[in-house]
C-alpha cells in the first residue's frame, strides 16, 4: 500500500508588531508564530495587525514590523 506523501512541517518565525493607535496610544504583539509552507510575510503580517487591532478596539498605524526565522 502506498502511503500519501508527508505535509512538509510548519517552520517557526519570531515577530514584532509595533502600532500607534488612532487615539495616540501604542500596542504591541511580539512572539513565535508557526507558517505552513507556501504562506507570504503579507499573509503574516495581516494576521498579526488584524490581532493588534481587534485587541485594541481601534485602528492605527504599524511604526515596526519584523518576521524572522526562530532559528540561529
Amino acid at each position: 500500500m502506498d502511503s500519501a506523501p508527508e505535509a512538509p512541517a510548519a517552520v517557526p518565525y519570531q515577530f514584532v508588531l509595533t502600532m500607534q493607535f488612532r487615539d495616540g496610544s501604542f500596542g504591541c504583539v511580539d512572539g513565535v508564530t508557526y507558517v505552513d509552507p507556501g504562506t507570504t510575510r503579507a499573509d503574516v503580517f495581516t494576521e498579526l495587525r488584524d490581532r493588534l487591532v481587534r485587541g485594541a478596539g481601534q485602528g492605527g498605524f504599524v511604526t515596526f514590523f519584523t518576521l524572522e526565522p526562530n532559528g540561529l
